[in-house]
């Protein structure tokens, strides 16, 4: 019998905790418009909460973008922001959600895809959530806080500060460079060179034309393959394959 109430307890409580979680990932608005990319050459974003998507298309001539605004109740709307703003050669994108902590009142944040000529740089400083960056011909630079960051198809150098979440990179034609706190890296197809700093998680790297350097590993293995050039590699950490 006190079984049965300890499931039936449970039940409850995970059924309450869903419908608190599916409340705060309600779809509030949605915004979409376009932007200019005339003289434009670089995008740098500071983006609070929610995940980020920037999509490279070499036909593009103007930036398309879609901001969704996720949280408790419309009260919240009015404390989020999506900015945006052409200054010179470069456009400017902001997010900013509620800013308090969990547990600490209503929470939001905003889900933002942006499709934008190949040809820019793209520079992002983003808190936390998912980034995923496709088909840029240019350099870019990520310093995230948390989340998972997806790489593809780039064709300048990658430079990557990570607080945690995994890392995966594939078709690069310059050279990556990876400061990440957790969570495992994996890079394949570089046209460069490889430098990784990492405090915790595997790192897996093949196929990469310069050199592989892992200045620092606080713990994971390392499995590498492929190797054009030299390979700098704590010796207790070698696995190759």
């Amino acid at each position: 019998m006190l079984r049965k109430i300890w499931i039936i307890g449970f039940i409850s409580v995970f059924a309450l905790c869903t419908a608190a979680l599916a409340q705060r990932d309600r779809l509030l608005d949605t915004q979409e418009g376009t932007i200019p990319a005339e003289g434009v050459s670089q995008l740098r974003m500071d983006v609070a909460a929610g995940s980020l998507e920037v999509i490279g298309d070499p036909e593009a001539t103007q930036v398309r973008y879609r901001a969704e605004f996720r949280g408790e109740d419309e009260a919240l709307l009015n404390r989020m922001q999506f900015d945006h703003q052409v200054r010179g050669g470069t456009l400017d994108v902001r997010t900013r959600t509620d800013g308090r902590g969990w547990g600490r009142g209503n929470n939001g944040r905003i889900d933002l895809t942006l499709w934008v000529p190949s040809s820019f740089a793209v520079d992002i400083e983003d808190s936390s959530g998912s980034i995923k960056v496709r088909n840029i011909d240019r350099d870019v630079l990520i310093k995230d806080g948390s989340g998972s960051i997806d790489i593809k198809n780039i064709g300048g150098n990658l430079e990557i500060e990570d607080g945690s979440g995994g890392i995966e990179v594939s078709g690069l034609g310059g050279s990556a460079r990876i400061r990440d706190g957790s969570g495992g890296v994996d890079l394949r197809d570089v046209g460069g060179s490889v430098i990784v700093r990492d405090g915790s998680g595997g790192i897996s790297v093949r196929d990469v034309e310069g050199d592989f350097e892992v200045e620092s590993d606080g713990s994971g293995g390392i499995d590498y393959a492929r190797i054009a050039g030299r390979v700098s590699v704590p010796e207790k950490k070698r696995r190759k394959w």
